[in-house]
């Protein structure tokens, strides 16, 4: 069976109409993230064919397969048997009334000729069609998650019932029962043979035939030697021709030999190729020396503290170094102003003793000339304080003797004094601020302790800064040595690539020069295309000689075949003229054949007699034959113990080919046998000693492999092992499984699957691990976009 596309609509995720085209796919990839759909595909294939999905436990219910939110989903599948091309289709609606599903559209047809119109009848004629049940299609055809494993684990007699459906051995009881009829057919037969011999042609002798047929065994004899001597001619014109022809080969080998020549160049390329691979691995050499100090010198920096943090610290150290001095600048600073303060204080005092002494010196006079001091306040109209009478006009005295003069020390003094007095108020704000400074200058100090009490001293910080730069110097000094380390190895890789490009093309024209006379013993490539081109121009120079030699030799042998030619044709045509044969002008041979065809007519009624009794004798002994090897199959095949070896014998081709897979895929570490009963598997662990064990002692990779073996050895053989064709298993799906691979491994696996692919068997897998699906010639990319999938084909190569 082979899957040649696939409608699928409002199935599981895929709500739109969604048409994949497996044409010409004998290896293919279901691929995307996980979630998007990919075994969604498989199932669509099992649900077309059986009806059922693998995956649930309940393998009638079909509700689940329709999408969200839409009432039917419809699945139709394609696919060729033999040479027959048939179609699978299932409908599925939900019932609004019960919240399930049913089936109530479903066929099956082969071209137009409709086999099946009911899901139990597609169920059943797809079994017939295929030789598998649902459970065995996902054995043998379809290896679901988490399931792989289960033709390995399964009983023996689970697995003993899935052989001898896929196997056909009833058939072998049908072909016992068919024996047996016709060895008694034929013995019947044979009877009424022998009663025709003994009645009809009893009379029937040899003794009327001999006088007539001497003259047609005479000729008969002659057309004999005629025919052995035209087998003769035949033979030496056919030596002549192939003579002839190994001439002409000959010196086409000759031609061919000498276009052998070595490209001009190729004895210097190889030390290019080597000094270009000593290059590329020196580079790579310092790019892992350079990264590794790169790494080293990262760690040893990430050892050391934040920039920041010690630049943090040192600042502090810094500001408090800054209060210490300005505190003591501000304590001298405030003696300086408490110094002014007291000069000034001095000042201030002398400046009021002095004030003080004018002052009263000037109220002496006022109270020495008291009137006179009274007159100038006095105008026309006021009273007189002295003899109470009203002024006329305002008294004019003259001023005492040295009232001006005190007058004026008074005033000086009195401005002497606010001076002195402002000079001490300033004194005292200085004072004031320079103690308000030194208190907050205190305080920061105090803040400044608290912030550094329990950090490194300042010259530790100034220490660790120094490694900082030292270590940062350093990095940029590795990165930019692993950088220039890279560019040069990736350059130098290149630069190999080129070479090993050239290499690889040089390799090809001596393929080719190679395949060109590989024919007629070429020597096997040596260990350098340069060595090679020196052997094969060597040996290509020493064969064209021999070449030369075998030509001459054929040359003389045709000219020796056909003189004999010559000569043997000359004998015919003597022989015909003793025998009295008249020549004609078709040759000695139909002469003769003519002559014999005459005589025998004159013998037609009794040979015909006689040629009867000879065909009921020869029927008589086909039928006695018949009889013996027909009775013979009959009683082999009904033996009891037929089917029980031809299982063991089954079992046995299957493991040797799952061995020869498995040996492959795990490197020669393990193969698989029988155990005593030849029943069930068992695994050879040729790492211990060749220990054999239970198949479920293996890991979860190791069962992987050991699985995936058995089934490809299954898909490989059993067309061959099977009774008749009708269990084919032309196709293969393999669900997931990969993720647990390590690297080796899955390039194993990836390279068994595609010769299993090469091999005309279409193999489709479903995985998410990039580097398998990458490998794989068509892609089917399966994405999600909100609850619908999509499917892509890409042609990766």
């Amino acid at each position: 069976m082979r899957p040649l596309r696939l409608e699928i609509e409002g199935f599981t995720s895929f709500r739109d109409r969604t048409e994949i085209d497996f044409t010409d796919a004998d290896l293919f990839v279901l691929s995307g993230p996980m979630g998007a759909g990919k075994s969604s595909i498989i199932d669509a294939m099992g649900f077309a064919l059986y009806g059922a999905i693998s995956r649930f436990h309940n393998l009638s219910l079909v509700a689940p397969v329709i999408s969200q939110g839409l009432q039917e989903a419809r699945v139709r599948l394609v696919f060729r048997l033999g040479e027959a091309e048939y179609a699978a289709t299932r409908v599925v609606r939900r019932n609004t009334r019960t919240g399930g599903a049913s089936t109530p559209e479903a066929r099956l047809t082969r071209g137009e000729e409709l086999l099946a119109e009911t899901a139990e009848d597609v169920t059943r004629q797809v079994t017939y069609l295929l030789g598998l049940s649902f459970d065995q299609f996902n054995r043998c055809v379809v290896l679901p998650q988490g399931e792989f494993a289960e033709l390995l684990h399964a009983r023996p007699s689970d697995r003993q019932e899935l052989l001898v459906r896929l196997l056909d051995i009833g058939l072998y009881r049908r072909i016992g029962e068919a024996a047996r009829e016709r060895a008694r057919l034929a013995t019947t037969l044979g009877n009424n043979l022998s009663q025709r011999l003994e009645n009809e042609l009893a009379k029937v002798t040899e003794e009327a035939y001999q006088e007539q047929a001497q003259r047609v065994a005479l000729l008969g004899d002659l057309l004999a030697r005629l025919e052995g001597n035209e087998e003769a001619l035949k033979g030496l014109r056919k030596d002549a021709a192939e003579h002839r022809a190994a001439c002409q080969a000959a010196e086409q080998i000759i031609a061919a030999l000498r276009a052998v020549k070595a490209p001009a160049g190729i004895r210097d390329f190889g030390e290019r190729l080597r000094l270009g691979q000593e290059a590329a691995a020196a580079a790579r050499r310092e790019a892992r020396d350079a990264n590794d100090a790169l790494s080293l010198l990262q760690t040893q920096r990430a050892e050391l503290p934040e920039r920041a943090l010690v630049e943090g610290y040192i600042t502090r150290y810094g500001e408090r170094e800054t209060l210490l001095t300005a505190i003591a600048v501000g304590e001298a600073r405030l003696r300086q102003v408490q110094a002014s303060l007291a000069t000034a204080t001095k000042a201030v005092e002398v400046a009021e003793g002095g004030a003080l002494a004018a002052e009263e010196k000037s109220k002496a006079l006022e109270r020495a000339h008291s009137a006179y001091h009274a007159s100038r306040e006095l105008k026309a109209g006021d009273i007189c304080p002295v003899c109470g009478e009203k002024l006329t006009a305002a008294p004019k005295l003259s001023e005492p003797p040295g009232l001006k003069q005190a007058n004026n020390a008074l005033k000086i003094a009195q401005n002497e004094l606010k001076k002195r007095r402002e000079e001490e108020q300033v004194a005292r704000v200085n004072c004031g601020r320079a103690e308000e400074q030194i208190g907050r200058d205190r305080q920061r100090l105090q803040d400044a302790d608290k912030q550094l009490a329990g950090m490194v001293t300042a010259d530790e910080c100034r220490e660790l800064l120094r490694a900082i730069d030292e270590a940062e110097a350093g990095l940029v000094a590795a990165r930019t040595r692993d950088r220039t380390a890279r560019e040069a190895s990736v350059a130098a890789d290149e630069a190999l690539a080129t070479l090993e490009s050239e290499d690889q093309g040089a390799w090809l024209r001596f393929n080719a020069a190679r395949d060109a006379v590989a024919a007629h013993g070429a020597p096997a490539a040596g260990p350098s295309v340069a060595a090679s081109w020196d052997t094969l121009s060597a040996w290509a120079a020493s064969k064209a000689v021999e070449q030369e030699t075998a030509g001459n030799a054929a040359r003389e042998l045709e000219e020796s075949a056909l003189a004999g030619a010559a000569g043997l044709e000359q004998r015919q045509v003597d022989a015909c003229g003793e025998a009295g044969v008249a020549m004609t002008p078709r040759g000695p041979q139909n002469a003769v054949l003519e002559a014999k065809a005459h005589a025998e007519k004159e013998l037609e009624y009794i040979d015909l007699r006689l040629a009867e009794r000879v065909s009921v004798e020869r029927d008589l002994n086909a039928q006695a034959e018949t009889s013996r090897v027909a009775g013979s199959l009959g009683l082999h095949l009904n033996s009891t113990h037929f089917e029980r070896w031809y299982l063991e014998e089954a079992m046995t081709r299957l493991v040797e080919g799952a061995t020869a897979r498995l040996g492959e895929l795990s490197d020669g570490q393990y193969s698989l046998g029988l155990n005593k009963a030849k029943t069930d598997f068992v695994v050879v662990d040729h790492i211990n000693a060749n220990e054999e064990r239970p198949v479920r002692t293996l890991s979860g990779g190791e069962t992987f492999l050991a699985s995936l073996a058995l089934a490809l050895a299954l898909g490989d053989d059993i067309a061959n092992l099977a009774a008749h064709s009708s269990a084919r298993l032309d196709a293969l799906f393999l669900d997931e499984g990969f993720g647990a691979l390590d690297q080796n491994t899955l390039e194993t696996v990836a390279s068994a699957i595609e010769e299993l692919g090469a091999r005309g068997r279409m193999v489709g897998i479903v995985t998410h691990v990039a580097e398998l699906a990458d490998r794989i010639p068509v892609q089917f990319r399966v994405t999600k976009n909100g609850a619908a999938s999509q499917v892509e084909r890409v042609e990766s190569r």
